[in-house]
């Protein structure tokens, strides 16, 4: 998809084209991949979506057994209901939840009612 993207899009127009989001998401997932594959870890990765629509977009098993539940947004500003999925998802989850992270395109990380928030700068976090 980027690659199609190469040669159509400019910088400045790619803060608002169909394709950032996607563009994002792919992005984040090979960064998770790649510091994983690096630190001789498998990538360890699910996608989970539930009967009424309900989805989070990276699910991570840990070394311990516990799935982190992370979902990607493009955006540059934090929106509250971009947490919905994952507080949700917790819900279904139960005992086995790890973190809850929402990865986005703004620059601030920082905790947010019981999430972690990241910047994409500070995506993938050590392994």
């Amino acid at each position: 998809m980027a690659q199609r993207a190469r040669g159509k899009l400019h910088a400045e127009t790619l803060a608002t084209h169909a394709m950032r989001g996607a563009l994002f998401e792919t992005w984040a997932v090979s960064e998770h991949v790649k510091a994983r594959s690096n630190a001789g870890l498998s990538p360890a990765l699910h996608f989970w979506r539930d009967h009424a629509g309900h989805e989070i977009d990276l699910v991570v098993e840990t070394e311990d057994g516990r799935l982190d539940a992370i979902e990607l947004k493009s955006g540059a500003t934090y929106a509250g209901d971009w947490a919905r999925a994952l507080h949700q998802w917790r819900g279904f989850a139960s005992d086995g939840v790890g973190n809850l992270r929402v990865v986005y395109g703004g620059e601030a990380s920082y905790p947010r009612e019981g999430v972690d928030v990241l910047s994409w700068r500070d995506w993938p976090p050590p392994q």
